[in-house]
């Protein structure tokens, strides 16, 4: 598994916002934004327990469908629905971790092989690496605080 993989799973779901449908106690459906043209919101998916709405399996019923989505909590489906907003926040923050590391791996060269360069040269080269290092941190940070907004 890699970010690259996760970020194309992101970007080839439905778009979000999802939400969990608290309407009904008995069934737990995962609405998106409406589709092109209509006001009401999409259906992305039933997880939730719609099997009791069928009519009862026969005793030899084998039909594994039925119970294929069951969920047994509430708490479960406002996961997958948050799912949607959570993952591409995460994903920010993994991304800007890593340009970060990048930054601060480029100021420890610089550091490393300091003794090779007259010490203006060590400045400039120093301060490019600094703001290399503190593009990736600001991201970071910024990353950090739209996940602490999250719901």
């Amino acid at each position: 598994m890699s970010l690259s993989s996760i970020r194309a799973r992101v970007e080839a779901a439905t778009p979000g916002p999802w939400v969990a449908d608290a309407g009904d106690p008995t069934d737990v459906v995962v609405w998106g934004p409406p589709e092109p043209g209509w006001l009401k919101p999409s259906w992305i998916a039933n997880i939730g327990n719609w099997s009791r709405q069928l009519p009862a399996p026969a005793p030899d019923d084998t039909d594994r469908d039925r119970q294929a989505f069951e969920v047994v909590d509430r708490r479960d489906a406002a996961f997958i629905a948050h799912a949607r907003q959570d993952i591409p926040a995460l994903l920010r923050v993994a991304e800007a971790a890593d340009e970060a590391r990048a930054g601060l791996g480029s100021v420890m060269w610089v550091a490393n092989n300091a003794h090779n360069h007259k010490l203006d040269d060590f400045r400039l080269l120093l301060e490019s690496a600094l703001e290399d290092w503190r593009k990736g941190y600001d991201a970071l940070v910024a990353a950090l605080d739209e996940l602490e907004a999250l719901p």
